[in-house]
Formats: C-alpha cells, structure tokens, sequence
C-alpha cells in the first residue's frame, strides 16, 4: 500500500515501537515463570495507581477535546472527547468495584468490575472505529456536542443500574479457581478484532495527508489490542499478565492525548509559523526595502535586502533597534515624528 509522504518516513519508527511492545508481550506469554497463575500480593494498589492514571488521561483527552476552540474544533476530536468521558467513567466504576477495594454500592467482585472492564472497552474500540472509517474533516457532531454528551451520560447511567441491581443479567465471565469463562474470552477477542480493524483503517487513511493524527491513533488502536490480549490470557486477576494489561492500556491512552492536543491545539500553532514563513519568504524576495516597526520607532522586523542596507546580515540583528542605530542616525528625530 502506498502511503502519503508525509508519514512514510514517521512510520518507521512507530512499527519498530509497537514490535518491541509485541515481543515483550510474547516474552511473558511463552515464560511461565513470569505469569504463576496464584498471582502476587499488594496488586489491589498497584491497579488503583494504574487505573487512576487512565482516569486522569481520560480526563484530559475529554478536556482537551471539548475545550478546542470552536474554529480549530474538529470531528474527531470532539468524538474522542466524548467517548473518553465515558471510557474514563467506566474506568473508574471499574477501579471502585476491583475486588479488594471497599465495597461500592454492592458487594465488589471480580465478575462486577470485569462488566465495567468490558464495557469501557466495547465504548473505546467501537469510538475508535466510527472514527478510522469516517472522514476526518465531518463537522456534524460540532453541531451537536452537547446532545452527544448528554447521550453518553444517559447511557452511562443505564449501565450503571444494571451493573449494581441487575447483575444476574450479565453473562459469567470469572470463575474462582478456573479463571475466564468462555464468554469473557471471546468477549476480549471480539474487541481486538475491532481495533484490529480500526488499525486498518488508520493505515488507509495514510495514503493521502490527513486532518487529525491518524499515525498516533494508529499507534493507540494498536497497542490497544496488544493489550486486550493480555487480558485473554491471565489466569488470576492479581497475576503479571493482567498488570501488563493495564500498563499498555495506559500507554494507549496517551498517544490518543497525543492526538487529540495536537489536532486541537499544537496543530493551529504549526499552521500559523508555516504562515508566517512563507510571508516571511514573500517578503524577503520582494525588490523593495520593507520594515515594519512600533510606535516608539524600534524595529520589528525587515526583509534581507533593508537589513544589507542597514549594515547588517540578517534581519533579526534589526529587530528591537531604532533609527539611531543605523547610518541614517541624523533623521531618526524626522522619522519618530
């Protein structure tokens, strides 16, 4: 497939990112000795602190989404924005009911916290993929932001109440003493293989320049399953795998970051310094002396052939000087007034 210049060299380095990631996974997977199936003690904290820091990633994904001004907003970051609200709730419903934390609302179990596990990332891979096979520049959801919100809370709120008082009607997913049900499992392939496809259609993406990052969500979908496999594969929920599992998601979770505050923030910045050189360019080429200065008479910038006339080799030895600074010292008075 024949991508766009403008990721062909950038890629290199993020296919050798995510084989490295790959073969630590495989490493662990094929050394039992590293993943005993009676898990470890003190895991409970170590989740918290990895929980929370999706949280606070997902947080700042939404925050960083909703806030883009209106005339640097997009699509995409705005469906981002959206969607990790949810996912960043969820995460926390997750944490709070993780077997070993204070009970919260019901009694917590490992099939409790595994249903918001699910759901979180059911909400994630499917945002993903809306986004990898639609275009980047749609601005219907712009319009609509806030009824997009309001529709994430409302489902957010359903699934809480099935979560707490109706959990006879989720499928098992853990047995003490067996590990995953064959409904988990699947469950967890399932979500690979849309983010699988939401890869893809990242890659595809790359074949023309794009308005959002569609390289860094690449990166995010991808490390994403890298990381639901790992929760196919643990036989404890306190066990190395699944601890992994939550470090690659937290990874993930930060090239999204990556991307939403680049498209909405870093994105325009990029935009205006290119602007600015090439009026810059325009300028310097012009067969004129042109100066731009303030109100106290000091320079604030020039073109190449007013700095050769003023004595200097570069512009930018002008800028913040004034006329008496200059050959024609004797007129600086005239020119001030």
């Amino acid at each position: 497939m024949q991508l766009h210049d403008s990721y062909r060299k950038s890629l290199k380095p993020v296919l050798m990112t995510l084989l490295v990631l790959a073969v630590i996974e495989l490493i662990v997977w094929l050394t039992p000795a590293l993943h005993p199936s009676e898990g470890f003690s003190g895991y409970v904290p170590i989740h918290t602190i990895l929980e929370t820091a999706a949280i606070i990633v997902s947080a700042m994904v939404f925050a960083a989404g909703w806030s883009v001004p209106k005339e640097n907003s997009s699509s995409s970051s705005l469906l981002l924005a959206i969607v990790f609200f949810g996912v960043g709730m969820l995460d926390l419903l997750h944490m709070l009911s993780y077997e070993g934390m204070p009970d919260f609302i019901t009694p917590n179990n490992p099939e409790k916290a595994i249903y918001f596990w699910l759901l979180a990332r059911v909400l994630s891979a499917i945002g993903l993929l809306m986004l990898a096979w639609s275009p980047c520049g749609n601005n219907l959801l712009i319009r609509r932001r806030w009824f997009g919100l309001v529709a994430m809370f409302v489902l957010l709120v359903a699934a809480s109440v099935i979560g707490f008082n109706y959990p006879d009607l989720i499928p098992r997913t853990f047995v003490p003493g067996r590990g995953l049900t064959g409904f988990k499992v699947w469950m967890e392939y399932f979500i690979i293989a849309l983010f699988i496809a939401s890869a893809f259609g990242f890659l595809m993406k790359m074949r023309s320049h794009q308005p959002c990052d569609v390289q860094g969500l690449f990166v995010a979908v991808s490390v994403m399953a890298l990381s639901e496999l790992f929760f196919t594969l643990y036989a404890s929920v306190t066990d190395i795998l699944n601890l992994l599992g939550h470090v690659y998601k937290v990874i993930a979770y930060g090239f999204i970051y990556k991307s939403v505050f680049l498209n909405g923030f870093r994105q325009p910045y990029l935009e205006l310094n290119s602007s600015r050189n090439l009026l810059q360019m325009v300028i310097d080429h012009l067969p004129l002396r042109v100066f731009w200065k303030d109100r106290e008479s000091r320079y604030l910038g020039c073109n190449v052939i007013f700095a050769n006339y003023a004595g200097e080799a570069d512009p930018k030895n002008v800028v913040g000087k004034n006329d008496k600074q200059f050959p024609w010292h004797e007129q600086a008075d005239l020119y001030l007034r």
